[in-house]
């Protein structure tokens, strides 16, 4: 769940508030928007329950303007306790992005082609 403030489109300074829900725990993450290219992607960074957290997200046209390139970046720097938790952490960040594609994907290809 990411709640956007302000809501509608990303701009620079946007804050976004996600928690996600993982083996009966919540993990919450507050992060801010930058280096926006609107219609294209942006970047973001903030800091969560498991530490320091950034990256990046964009959509493209494919150079034969037929398709789309959805790139997702995260770089998730365990802080305390989570540090000893790194390969669990990266696991099910690992599965949960998969299983939010695999969604994604279902979603775009039950859209009619107009």
């Amino acid at each position: 769940e990411m709640t956007p403030d302000p809501a509608g489109r990303p701009q620079n300074g946007t804050r976004v508030r996600e928690v996600l829900r993982s083996s009966g725990r919540s993990f919450v993450t507050n992060a801010t928007v930058f280096d926006v290219e609107p219609g294209v992607g942006y970047r973001f960074s903030g800091r969560g329950t498991t530490g320091l957290v950034s990256g990046l997200r964009r959509v493209e046209a494919t150079e034969s303007g037929e398709g789309s390139v959805f790139t997702y970046h995260v770089e998730l720097h365990p802080t305390g306790f989570y540090r000893l938790l790194r390969p669990v952490l990266a696991n099910a960040l690992s599965s949960g992005l998969r299983k939010d594609l695999q969604r994604l994907k279902l979603r775009l290809e039950s859209v009619p082609v107009p």
